[in-house]
């Protein structure tokens, strides 16, 4: 089956949909980009959510707390476990 991709304002459209559902560009589009020597990357649609700065601007980064542990197992032998927790 062949799938046509073009360039609408900007950004490589498939008529697969692919990228439309899951917000990830298709395979379609990713060969374009692989194939295309100067091809420039903004061209390929990445939905919002998928992107680093979504993530800053919407949550605060968590504290990470960094617990040392020394257990000791059935033998008698002791091992440190580091454990870390979110608040």
């Amino acid at each position: 089956m062949e799938h046509l991709v073009s360039v609408k304002v900007n950004k490589l459209i498939c008529d697969c949909n692919d990228s439309i559902f899951y917000g990830l560009p298709c395979r379609h589009q990713l060969a374009i980009a692989i194939k295309t020597n100067d091809f420039n990357y903004d061209y390929l649609p990445f939905a919002k959510r998928w992107s680093k700065n979504y993530y800053k601007d919407t949550f605060e980064e968590p504290e990470m707390l960094n617990l040392e542990k020394i257990k000791e197992n059935k033998a008698g032998a002791k091992s440190k476990v580091i454990i870390y927790e979110f608040n």
